[in-house]
Order: C-alpha cells, then sequence, then structure tokens
C-alpha cells in the first residue's frame, strides 16, 4: 500500500481522506472478520479499489458486503458513492 497511496492521496488533496477511508476499512473489518476482509488496494481521485477476501459466498454475499463497505465510506467521507464495477471472477472489487 504504502508510497503508491500516498503519492495518489496528494493528487484529492492530503492525507485526511485517506486516513479517513483506511477508518472505513477498520470500521468494516472490525464487523466483518473474518467472513469478509476488506483491503484497499488502489486510491485515486474518483476511484477507491478494494479487495475482499475471507469465506462469504462469492455468488451471492460479495455484493451485500461491498454495501456494507460502501455505507462505512460513505459515513467517514460524508458524502454519497456509487458501486463502479464488482469482478468476482479475479476477486478483486472496485468501488467508486
Amino acid at each position: 500500500m504504502g508510497k503508491r497511496i500516498q503519492k495518489l492521496n496528494k493528487e484529492d488533496g492530503g492525507r485526511k481522506n485517506r486516513n479517513l477511508i483506511l477508518k472505513a476499512f477498520a470500521q468494516f473489518n472490525k464487523w466483518h472478520e473474518p467472513e469478509s476482509i476488506a483491503k484497499l488496494i488502489n486510491l485515486e481521485v474518483s476511484l477507491i479499489a478494494a479487495e475482499l477476501s475471507g469465506t462469504f459466498c462469492r455468488t451471492c454475499g460479495v455484493y451485500d458486503y461491498f454495501d456494507d463497505l460502501k455505507i462505512e465510506l460513505e459515513e467517514v467521507l460524508d458524502k454519497q458513492l456509487e458501486v463502479a464495477q464488482v469482478d468476482v471472477g479475479c476477486g478483486r472489487y472496485f468501488h467508486l
């Protein structure tokens, strides 16, 4: 995560948003581990990319967990977000 996310985060206004986003991921993991674990894999101005792992059902549960992560992110960022893409085939799930 380190340098790449810090570099991309400078484009969107600094550490505050990055810290809020990491707080949302921590809160999500607090309530959903070990069934679902969210990991931040990319952060850009208008894109938050996450990878979900765990024992949840990939055919039906992934959308529910993404909605929960979206709610956590919306609460800390105080803005409405939309899920841009869910790629179930490769195990990576992208969230906007």
